[in-house]
């Protein structure tokens, strides 16, 4: 084999198994009463690529389950008054959400057999609650190279959220020197 044979396989090969993800089948898990972020997910754990992919293979929001708001845990920097920089976990709330549960109901498209970029595409913890307080952890619908479609995330760009919380994780960096 020539060396751009070898590389083409390569590449194949890689763009295949990016693709490969498969949803699990069934309708989310519907969970009892929504306690905190803080609660059901570890703000080190937010950082972590596995999570920021698990939405792509989650069960589909379907139409048994009626949100009414949405739920969104996030890590990242903060800046202290002092000039430091703290890790900070926050727990953000929206309301207005009837874009991001149609989004939330799209379709996957049809996996393409052209080559797709490689970058993982981060997708926010989010859970979406019911009147009751229920509260499930939806899929993302995926384009045809297997990341968030383009309409999700707009949903989540559009969102007016409120912070419910903010709580600091670990400080990253001291005060800043003068």
């Amino acid at each position: 084999m020539n060396n751009r044979t070898v590389i083409s396989v390569i590449v194949l090969a890689l763009a295949l198994s990016a693709c490969s993800h498969s949803r699990t089948d069934g309708p989310p898990e519907v969970q009892e009463a929504w306690e905190s972020c803080a609660a059901v997910v570890a703000a080190d754990d937010l950082m972590l690529t596995d999570v920021g992919q698990e939405p792509l293979v989650l069960p589909r929001l379907d139409h048994d389950f009626q949100p009414v708001a949405t739920v969104i845990c996030g890590v990242g920097p903060r800046e202290r008054p002092d000039g430091g920089t703290d890790l900070v976990a926050t727990e953000k709330r929206a309301v207005d959400i009837a874009a991001l549960v149609e989004s939330l109901r799209l379709p996957d498209e049809t996996p393409t057999l052209d080559a797709c970029t490689q970058e993982l595409p981060f997708v926010p913890w989010l859970a979406l609650l019911d009147e009751q307080g229920r509260w499930i952890r939806p899929g993302v619908p995926v384009d045809e190279c297997r990341k968030p479609r383009t309409e999700f995330g707009a949903a989540v760009h559009q969102l007016r959220t409120e912070q419910v919380s903010a709580t600091v994780v670990r400080s990253l960096s001291a005060k800043a020197s003068r």
